[in-house]
């Protein structure tokens, strides 16, 4: 049995023969114990497949083996990260869960993840089972002799969209017309606060002050989300007051967004059961059918997009911005590069403002050549020639703003 290195800092490799067979493959680290005890494991399964023994790690059904493997993780990780690893296995057990989990293979995973490819899941939402599936896995000792002929699916760069003004003002007008009462309210504090769908939904009224226009955020995805408070700006406040006087007898427990069940009459009205104990179950099927009669192609989380794209555009400072989305210090820059989908207007206006210190479009004095033939004021130039389109770019927005203030009214 062969353990070497192809080179002097590369990870280790393998090359051994049993009953005949050769088997080659790389162990995935430079570390010498760790390279012999995965070597020991892959040998330990290999021999077991053949003899029919269990000496590599603890057999047990999947299921069984997930089970333990959650209460393993109760109190290691955050309830976010066990809400995660608990939906994976909802994809996972149905496929996996009876099955020994000596029984499964390399090409068991790679077709569970061409089938779950095949039902248009995301590629993200597929690796974050992959995770679960490799923890449940290590956990009895059954990874090693998978690990080398499975990866993760490659994830595209496609972080969110940011939506325009007009889009916007056009898709909340929809979901006022919505026969969900609730859709207009919770679409506007999305666009207005960069709250989650999660964050919403449960949402208490306690965390709502109205007098002072904010609201707190309890329980959010991290560590720095949580407790941050959000100001309320006028259009919020607007939908907010007009949402809490369909409650005049709430409590300060009671969900601001309730479970409520909405149908149409047969007069034309509006017929609703509401149990304010109890938080809203999702507005999937409202937010979808809105979105359709608006025409406009997002997901629920581009609301929060759109709303931090807003605040970059109008030039807030990184930490503002961060304190209100709920980042850290650390991740402030990287974030706001990747829910910050700016225009193009913020970066003309940006090298325009180099021109700005010359006073004009001028060869630099320090790089022009003392007998330059050609007079400065040949390279005069009085006004950016972006001025028209900025002009129709500024007619744009003050219409935006009109139609906003109608809303309002």
């Amino acid at each position: 049995m062969s353990l070497f290195k192809y080179r002097k800092k590369g990870n280790y490799h393998y090359d051994f023969q049993f009953k005949g067979k050769t088997y080659r493959g790389t162990l995935g680290t430079s570390k010498l114990t760790v390279a012999r005890d995965r070597l020991r494991a892959i040998r330990n399964r290999i021999e077991d497949a053949y003899y029919g023994t269990n000496r590599g790690g603890i057999d047990k059904t999947f299921e069984e083996a997930a089970k333990e493997y959650q209460a393993s993780r109760k109190h290691a990780v955050s309830d976010s990260m066990m809400d995660i690893e608990f939906y994976s296995l909802q994809h996972l057990l149905p496929v996996f869960g009876k099955m020994m989990l000596s029984q499964i293979t390399d090409k068991d995973l790679k077709a569970y993840q061409q089938a779950r490819l095949a039902e248009r899941a995301a590629p993200a939402t597929i690796n974050l089972e992959y995770d679960a599936f490799r923890g449940i896995m290590k956990m009895f000792k059954w990874w090693d002799g998978i690990r080398d002929n499975v990866r993760k699916l490659p994830v595209g760069d496609f972080h969110g969209i940011a939506l325009s003004p007009d889009e916007a003002w056009w898709l909340v007008r929809v979901c006022a017309k919505s026969v969900a009462r609730y859709l207009a309210v919770v679409v506007v504090l999305a666009l207005s606060t960069t709250m989650r769908d999660e964050e919403i939904r449960l949402l208490r009224w306690w965390q709502v002050n109205l007098v002072g226009c904010y609201l707190e955020v309890r329980k959010s995805k991290t560590k720095h989300g949580s407790g941050r408070v959000i100001p309320l700006n006028p259009f919020a406040m607007r939908a907010m007051t007009w949402w809490a006087n369909q409650f005049p007898d709430r409590h300060q427990d009671d969900y601001v967004f309730p479970h409520e069940r909405s149908s149409m009459g047969r007069d034309g009205k509006a017929r609703r059961k509401t149990i304010p104990t109890r938080a809203l179950g999702s507005w999937k099927k409202c937010w979808q059918t809105a979105k359709k009669r608006a025409g406009v192609k997002c997901r629920f989380h581009d609301l929060r997009h759109t709303a931090i794209t807003w605040m970059l555009e109008a030039g807030i400072p990184y930490a503002i911005v961060a304190g209100i989305a709920g980042w850290s210090a650390s991740q402030a820059i990287h974030m706001a590069k990747r829910y910050g989908h700016i225009g193009q207007r913020p970066y003309l206006d940006a090298v325009w403002a180099i021109q700005d210190r010359f006073g004009v479009l001028a060869t630099p004095p320090l790089l022009a050549p003392a007998d330059c033939p050609l007079d400065d004021a040949e390279f005069e130039v009085e006004e950016s020639p972006h001025s028209e389109a900025w002009t129709d770019l500024d007619e744009c927005a003050d219409l935006i703003d009109a139609s906003r203030g109608e809303l309002c009214a």
